[in-house]
């Protein structure tokens, strides 16, 4: 089974370098498709085929901004995975965070669903997963064929996905499959140019009412499927 890991990456050359670092050690053994999915940074493409060898490496690169949505869906869109791991570059794959969370997406979700990942900072049932490992079906089937519905800034894509998973009965919360966030709000990196970007652009509040009017209608597919 391939998995697909979508990072969408925009001016942190070096945190991406230590994110995936953290993922090639993670990963040994499976059959994984890295979709780097890069805007603007050429530093990254420099170290990527300067420092090391790509396997099953699928890059994207732009020298345009479009923005990490755009981005991830980019990265789904040229994809070849039947497992989705979205994945941003301010990350730490932890050992055995794929053994743990392929196991419970077929023994828990009989291979059909969203899988929540620890990302040492929330409860993936009683507050949010930010980070999660779907199958493409369910993609397909659920999310209307796209990694993030183009109708938030930013915010509230998890949310979306935690909430209708769950209410389709096709989550579940894997506390041992750790993949760390190192956000500036948990104290983990210092506040970037992206993180005043959407404190001065009022993403937060924005998309948080654009979830809850979906919500209210029941999460409705408004978008073509890119897959």
């Amino acid at each position: 089974m391939k998995v697909s890991v979508v990072v969408a990456t925009c001016a942190r050359p070096d945190m991406f370098f230590n994110m995936i670092r953290s993922l090639y050690a993670t990963t040994e053994g499976y059959d994984i498709e890295i979709v780097s999915v890069i805007d603007e940074t050429e530093k990254a493409i420099t170290w990527i085929t300067e420092y090391i060898i790509p396997k099953n490496w699928v890059l994207d690169f732009s020298s345009v901004r479009r923005g990490a949505l755009a981005a991830w869906n980019r990265g789904l869109q040229i994809s070849t995975g039947d497992i989705i791991v979205p994945a941003g570059d301010d990350q730490i794959f932890h050992p055995d965070w794929l053994d743990y969370a392929l196991e419970s997406h077929e023994k828990q979700l009989n291979g059909y669903g969203v899988v929540g990942m620890n990302d040492l900072a929330y409860d993936g049932n009683k507050q949010l997963a930010t980070m999660y490992l779907m199958d493409r079906q369910f993609i397909k089937d659920h999310l209307g064929g796209v990694l993030c519905p183009p109708v938030y800034h930013y915010y509230n894509v998890d949310s979306e996905i935690n909430a209708k998973s769950k209410l389709l009965g096709k989550f579940y919360w894997d506390e041992r499959a750790k993949v760390e966030h190192l956000h500036s709000a948990h104290g983990k990196r210092p506040v970037d140019i992206h993180d005043l970007e959407r404190q001065e652009s009022n993403w937060m509040e924005i998309d948080r009412q654009i979830f809850e009017d979906r919500k209210a209608r029941g999460f409705p597919i408004e978008w073509s499927s890119l897959i």
